[in-house]
């Protein structure tokens, strides 16, 4: 049974209209890939370093698997290809579940620069990667994340008679809230809501998607 304390903290949780943004979050987040956006790209789309999110989202929707868990297996990885899956919390098995791929089949494929898929894959998650592997002078073309408004937050902070607790608001916009029992929980929840209002708008415009 959960505890007071989590009880509340989920009570404010739906307040400040988090599993809403969640739900619609991951829901963009399953269209862009099917769209034909990698992990990867849309992990730089929506303004985040890490992509473990975005894969452990297509995971749970069950439209990409897990990947295979555990040590690689010894020369699995192509070591040029380390710093930048770890760059954005990606083992090689989950980059090749993202894309499809057979681990083997996409290992050997980047060792031996091999034209084809694997390495098309390589040139639009990771260009600095594939500059290194084509010896180019140039970065080639690859998915940028869009421009969008800034993501400076302002907001004002009061009690709410009606909900018994402190209410947050972003300043340019009343309807991006965040509830708590504290001001500091009010503003984090508040923050929340902002970051994953963000994440919406940056789907939409890096990825065509609306209306969802």
């Amino acid at each position: 049974m959960p505890s007071k304390t989590a009880v509340i903290a989920y009570h404010y949780h739906v307040l400040s209209g988090h599993q809403q943004l969640f739900d619609q979050v991951e829901s963009r987040i399953c269209t862009a890939y099917q769209n034909g956006f990698s992990v990867v790209e849309i992990t730089r789309i929506i303004g985040s370093k890490k992509a473990d999110y975005v894969h452990a989202v297509l995971v749970k929707h069950k439209v990409i698997s897990q990947g295979k868990r555990g040590r690689p297996a010894k020369d699995s990885v192509p070591p040029v290809m380390s710093s930048y899956l770890s760059r954005r919390s990606l083992s090689f098995a989950k980059w090749c579940a993202g894309w499809g791929f057979d681990i083997w089949d996409a290992g050997h494929a980047i060792r031996e620069n091999a034209d084809g898929p694997v390495l098309d894959a390589v040139r639009r998650d990771f260009p600095g990667c594939y500059v290194k592997l084509r010896k180019l002078k140039e970065y080639p073309d690859y998915v940028h994340p869009p421009q969008c408004r800034s993501n400076k937050l302002e907001a004002k902070v009061f009690w709410d008679d009606g909900e018994h607790c402190y209410r947050a608001e972003q300043i340019e916009n009343s309807g991006v809230l965040g509830f708590g029992l504290s001001m500091e929980d009010a503003i984090r929840n508040l923050k929340v809501s902002h970051n994953f209002g963000l994440m919406l708008v940056r789907l939409e415009a890096g990825c065509g998607i609306t209306g969802l």
